[in-house]
Order: structure tokens, then sequence, then C-alpha cells
């Protein structure tokens, strides 16, 4: 759907009415979307780096709704294994192109999709319907990098979104959720977060981080709110 930590936000923003999947569609085959390409790494990835990582090599990091996000680079780069998902073949295209990655693509039909795999198999994004992704696919994950995913979702389909994800976590997973601020979706309380992940998770509240990059202060985006789950 959304380059999680930049496009999402603008359009979110901009948009009035449902965000659907047909929106995001549209969007990334736009010439905004296309045109959009912000190859920094968000500024929440970095300050908490060390909080996911913990220092561990040879992850596997899972990254939804990725749309083409610098961060699937900048974390394989580090020696990680990176999956991604994403409604748009735009976008994702758009991704290995923007880094020079040489990818293959082979048929999914379990997500009605396909699978977008880097020649040296270190990046993977599936390409298709999320609510139909499943540890069949993928799993284990070590660390979970939503910039925005659940954000994107109405509140109605979060605890489904949080189902999905749990089904793929790996024990000892380290989960960063992100938020805009201000927020143009409903806004994430920690007793619905600790409501749908259950008893076995901790949720916390990592409060505000302020933006430094420009583009998002023209969109009125002043900063993120960041959670840590596991």
């Amino acid at each position: 759907m959304a380059d999680h930590q930049h496009d999402h936000q603008h359009e979110c923003h901009e948009h009035h009415g449902p965000i659907t999947p047909e929106f995001w569609l549209k969007y990334w085959d736009s010439k905004e979307g296309r045109e959009l390409n912000h190859q920094e790494v968000h500024e929440c990835l970095l300050k908490y780096e060390d909080l996911a990582l913990k220092g561990r090599e040879k992850l596997k990091i899972f990254v939804p709704l990725c749309g083409k996000t610098y961060d699937i680079k900048w974390l394989a780069d580090k020696g990680h294994e990176v999956v991604g998902i994403e409604l748009s073949p735009v976008a994702v295209q758009q991704f290995f192109e923007l880094n020079n990655i040489e990818f293959s693509v082979s048929k999914v039909p379990s997500i009605q999709g396909d699978l977008y795999t880097s020649k040296l198999g270190n990046i993977r994004i599936y390409c298709g319907d999320f609510f139909l992704f499943s540890k069949n696919l993928e799993s284990n994950f070590q660390v979970v990098w939503d910039a925005g995913a659940l954000h994107s979702f109405p509140k109605s389909e979060r605890e489904k979104y949080i189902d999905v994800v749990k089904s793929l976590m790996a024990p000892g997973c380290q989960y960063l959720l992100e938020e805009d601020v201000p927020s143009c979706s409903d806004r994430f309380e920690i007793a619905d977060l600790e409501k749908a992940f259950g008893p076995n998770f901790t949720v916390v509240d990592l409060g505000f981080t302020k933006t430094d990059v420009a583009m998002l202060k023209e969109w009125e985006i002043e900063g993120f709110r960041i959670f840590h789950i596991y």
C-alpha cells in the first residue's frame, strides 16, 4: 500500500474519505506516486535500531505494507533477511529499480499475487492481499518494522491485521509500531493494543519523535509516536 514512512502520511492527510486498497493501487500508479522517491531511512528506525535489533546479526525482518521504502535496502545492507508485503506491483517494481537490485518474479496463488525476490535472495517482497498472507509462506520473524501499516487500516480491521502479524512472529520478536502525528486515522491507545495482542505481549509507548524531514513538515506532519511490543 503505502511507502510507509512518507507516502501514506502525505496521502492520508490530503485525502478525504476512506483509504481503501483501491485508493493505494490508483495512487501508486499516478504521476505523483511514481515520482515520489525518498531514499532515506526512517528517522525512528534509526533512533530505535538498537531496541529492535539488539545488536543481533542476520535477523529475519518483516516490513508490512512496505511500498518502495528505502528501509528494506538499508536493513538488507546490514546483513539481515528482509521480507515485505505490498499491494501495488508498481511500488514493488519501483523499489527494485530505484535501488538497482536485480530480481525475479514468481506466482503466489495463495495471496492472489506474486513474489519478487532479489538476486541475492536476502530481499523478498510479496505483492498481493495482506489478509491472505500466512505462516505457510513466511514465519519466525525476529523483528517487525511497522511504519504506518497498522495505522493505515480502519479501526475495525486492526485486530484482524494484528492476528496475521502475530502468527508470523518468532518467540522474542521485537515489534516497532509507528503512527504519524497529527493522526489522520484513529489513534492507537495502549488499552486497544494490549487487548489485540493479548496477555503474552508487553506494549510500551516510547513517546513522540519530532521529524526533521522538510518534506514531511510541508505535509504538516509534526513527527511520530512509537510503540515497542514484545
